[in-house]
């Protein structure tokens, strides 16, 4: 069941070098008259606000009484001539900064944004109507969208300006150990995660060492996520748990509702407590998860396929095989059209619906599923992945459920093998696969042993 851990990045402080661009947007506005359009390049809020109050600041030393009005966007504005038309009354102020848009446009929509299209339409009418200077404020994602959808209107623009975001201290300590998902942390050698593990435990108390005005808490649950992942990776539910409600309590406390980022965090706790055996609560949960998902992502990005896989393997847990099959089913289809035809999701996605096939019986469905699962699986990770183990385990299980012992057979003795070199020792997955050969031993009539 997987499991989100690389989806956001903390917003660093403004950095040294953009003193430069803010002196030449200062000077610019100093010098205009008339309507002049400007773009700043800005992906963080906080170094926004920060480039917004030195803006002002210098202004009013280059030139008293230089008045600028500030235009929040919100997601309702689609046309920004008439709502300034409908809310701004003279005189009009020396500059308007505007910022927001993207609020309104999903990232890679921008052409099918009426915001933007009709702000092109309305270049003209900006100009007669508006003689003062217009300064942008966007991520940097949305300006070739904005040129894109709206290039009658961004070619009157009279500068763009930069700001480059700068690390924190540990920044970069945070970027690199806190890369990397369930899978690849899954990767790494037993004492590659310890030692990941170590790092991680060491970064997030120097966080909470911080003052507390100055603690990054999207940080720190972005390191308890991770921290929860490698938990269970290695066998130890009940931490991953702990890790995962703190970090949902901090993306409540921080994010507003219905924020994907939210969302990952509870699928991540609903996996712990599939983990656990607590089908019931992981089921409310991973509904929840989709709900958001589905609200605030694109129709066919790859997280609502892992929220549908997972609520999927939760059905089958139930016995709710008609659900889960279609969880499965739409799953597959989202991984088929946005992923390589050999990356690992899609293999999740045909070993899951396989195993609901399996578990009814209906093997000339789940055959060439589950062997077509483990031909990614193969391909896509390194030797020994324990999700290669669980594969073959699979497989091996619905040869065992067809009387077919001596196929079976190998493939569970090489998932007990790549499991005891990739886990912790007894973990739960290891323990399995020793029952599974063990049954299997009996079922042949064959002495039981170690392989």
């Amino acid at each position: 069941m997987s499991t989100d851990t690389d989806f956001w990045n903390p917003a660093p402080p403004m950095a040294e070098g953009n003193a430069e661009a803010l002196k030449l947007l200062t000077r610019s506005l100093r010098m205009e008259e008339g309507f002049a359009l400007y773009f700043v390049l800005c992906n963080s809020g906080n170094l926004r606000r920060e480039a917004i109050e030195q803006v002002r600041e210098e202004m009013e030393r280059l030139r008293p009484g230089y008045w600028i009005m500030e235009l929040p966007l919100s997601t309702e504005v689609d046309h920004l001539h008439h709502s300034l038309l409908a809310t701004v009354r003279p005189p009009l102020p020396n500059a308007f900064l505007v910022y927001g848009l993207e609020n309104g446009i999903a990232q890679g929509k921008g052409r099918e944004s009426f915001l933007l299209l009709n702000l092109n339409a309305t270049r003209n009418s900006f100009i007669k109507d508006y003689p003062c200077a217009f300064v942008f404020w966007i991520p940097g994602y949305l300006y070739p969208e904005m040129l894109a959808a709206a290039p009658d209107f961004c070619s009157v623009n009279s500068g763009i300006y930069n700001l480059v975001e700068a690390e924190k201290p540990d920044q970069a300590v945070l970027e690199q150990i806190t890369s990397g998902d369930y899978t690849g942390i899954l990767g790494l050698s037993i004492k590659e995660r310890e030692e990941h593990l170590q790092r991680l435990t060491r970064l997030l108390e120097e966080y909470h060492a911080l003052p507390e005005k100055e603690r990054d808490l999207l940080a720190e649950a972005r390191i308890l996520s991770q921290i929860g992942t490698i938990h269970r990776g290695e066998g130890d539910f009940v931490a991953a748990e702990r890790c995962y409600k703190e970090m949902l309590e901090i993306l409540k406390q921080s994010l507003p509702p219905m924020h994907p980022y939210t969302a990952t965090a509870l699928n991540n706790l609903a996996s712990s407590h599939t983990d656990q055996g607590r089908y019931g609560e992981a089921e409310l949960l991973h509904k929840e998860a989709l709900e958001i998902r589905k609200h605030s992502l694109p129709e066919w990005h790859p997280d609502i396929a892992m929220s549908l896989d997972n609520l999927g393997q939760t059905y089958v847990t139930r016995g709710f095989y008609s659900k889960a099959e279609s969880c499965h089913l739409e799953a597959l289809e989202i991984r088929l059209q946005t992923l390589p035809k050999e990356h690992s999701d899609i293999a999740n996605s045909l070993n899951n619906l396989a195993c609901v096939y399996s578990d009814q019986y209906r093997f000339s469905k789940a055959i060439p599923l589950m062997i077509g699962a483990l031909e990614i699986y193969k391909k896509a990770l390194p030797i020994g992945h324990p999700y290669i183990a669980a594969s073959l385990s699979n497989t091996a299980t619905l040869y065992m459920k067809q009387g077919r012992y001596a196929e079976a057979e190998p493939l569970f003795i090489e998932a007990v093998q790549i499991a005891e070199k990739s886990l912790v020792p007894n973990h739960p997955d290891t323990q399995l696969y020793r029952r599974n050969l063990a049954n299997l031993h009996q079922a042949m009539q064959l002495p039981k042993g170690n392989p």
